[in-house]
């Protein structure tokens, strides 16, 4: 029974199509680091699942040209990480996805990752919350 409900908890799904096979995991909703957003609203002014690929698209493509973060992505599976943002994304703003990325602390656990991507993102985030708008991108 214990052995059962091992492998319920590190379900491994087949590696898709482009990325890098991964170690099993707890694949969760809850490991995307918080609770979806109630009603669509905030996914419509995202401009629904076509609008978080072009802001994710953007913003790892940003990213990797950013001369203070760019090289914390160097040799890193970009196919799984524009996948994985876009569910984690689609899940915050409930549009009605699964996420089957790592929990967040998992995710970021490099020190690297930590001390100079983070601060960027969060100032990044903060940025788009102070601006009060109903459309983004």
């Amino acid at each position: 029974m214990i052995l059962l409900a091992l492998l319920v908890l590190l379900q491994t799904a087949p590696t898709p199509p482009g990325e890098d096979p991964v170690a099993p995991y707890a694949m969760s909703d809850a490991n995307v680091g918080g609770g979806p957003f109630k009603g669509v609203a905030m996914l419509e002014a995202f401009h629904g699942v076509a609008g978080i690929d072009r802001i994710v698209d953007d913003l790892v493509k940003t990213s990797q040209g950013d001369p203070r973060i760019g090289d914390i992505f160097k040799g890193q599976d970009m196919v799984r990480l524009r996948r994985t943002l876009k569910e984690q994304f689609c899940v915050l703003l409930n549009g009605g996805c699964s996420y089957t990325g790592r929990d967040m602390a998992t995710a970021h656990k490099s020190a690297v990752v930590r001390s100079r991507a983070l601060p960027c993102l969060r100032r990044f985030t903060g940025w788009l919350a102070s601006t009060g708008s109903s459309t983004i991108w």
